[in-house]
């Protein structure tokens, strides 16, 4: 309980000082917001490289050790915090780094039976196989952003968890949000039924139709 709200507060206190409070509150509150469920079949990517090979940017395995001691570094502390809380909750976290090293991405997957991704799962009537994940959250640091890179680092993504005999990825986008629409058409993904959610901060509603 304690971490949920130091989270809570360190992205309240982060989307005051960049003037975002709105977008915030956006993603906390709203009524009848369509959802898209996608599934990328990991058996079937269509780049046998990763995206990222030769370019100033690469795609890490997050560590907790590695983040407590120094050796993993993000450019923002909300989501240093966020990853410790994500990995201690069992996620599969990948970052994404500049030439420097500082980490200003992350992507987070989840295991079909963690009670994360559950939630989440329920809420979207979806259910994972045992050999699939569930790409729960993703963030490029708004510098970063309009560049490609967040295509090419869920791709790098995908080779990872391939090359690990993962099967399949569920995720899912909201309709209204143009650039995580045009990243999944980007991505080339399967969508499967629409829901229709409300969300009153933690609590979630699915509605019936669409």
């Amino acid at each position: 309980m304690f971490e949920t709200l130091r989270f809570a507060f360190s992205l309240l206190g982060e989307a005051l000082a960049e003037g975002s409070l709105f977008p915030l509150i956006r993603q906390q509150v709203f009524y009848q917001r369509v959802a898209i469920p996608v599934v990328i079949d990991l058996t079937r990517l269509s780049f046998s490289q990763d995206p990222l090979a030769g370019s100033e940017y690469q795609c890490v395995r997050l560590q907790q050790q590695a983040i407590l001691t120094g050796q993993q570094v993000f450019d923002r502390p909300v989501r240093r915090f966020d990853a410790l809380r994500h990995l201690k909750q069992g996620l599969l976290g990948f970052g994404l780094s500049n030439s420097s090293g500082i980490l200003f991405g992350d992507m987070w997957c989840a295991l079909p039976n963690n009670p994360v991704a559950c939630q989440d799962l329920s809420m979207l009537g979806l259910s994972c196989e045992a050999d699939a994940l569930y790409a729960l959250d993703m963030f490029l640091a708004p510098a970063y952003r309009g560049h490609n890179l967040a295509v090419r680092l869920h791709r790098s993504v995908e080779l990872a968890l391939q090359q690990e005999g993962w099967r399949k990825l569920y995720a899912y986008y909201w309709e209204d949000n143009r650039p995580s629409r045009w990243m999944h058409l980007m991505l080339k993904c399967t969508e499967l039924e629409k829901k229709r959610i409300s969300r009153f901060f933690g609590i979630k509603i699915t509605h019936q139709g669409i």
